[in-house]
């Protein structure tokens, strides 16, 4: 159905364990939005991007490649970043954003 879209989770995605700009290929227009979060591959821990293992630069090139549009909403707990956690999201937001 043309109403139907994902909601595509990074953290979720590493824990699987795939690629994660594989798994943004595969979905391509389908993701309407992301919740954008890290961890280690082996517990949801929702860390600040940058404070785990996602692959953010292949995240990012990936969305670019698909022509992604739709909202990211960063869904990480702030207790999970030390004191330079505001700088790890503004690498994301501008990684993304292709600045």
């Amino acid at each position: 159905s043309t109403h139907l879209k994902i909601c595509f989770d990074t953290g979720h995605a590493n824990i699987f364990g795939t690629p994660i700009g594989d798994s943004v290929r595969e979905l391509g227009e389908l993701i309407a939005v992301v919740h954008a979060h890290d961890n280690c591959g082996d517990d949801d821990t929702h860390s600040v991007p940058y404070n785990g293992t996602v692959d953010w630069m292949s995240f990012a090139e990936a969305l670019f490649e698909i022509g992604f549009d739709g909202v990211i909403s960063l869904e990480c707990k702030p207790e999970t970043a030390d004191e330079t956690g505001e700088t790890y999201l503004a690498k994301m937001g501008r990684l993304i954003a292709g600045i």
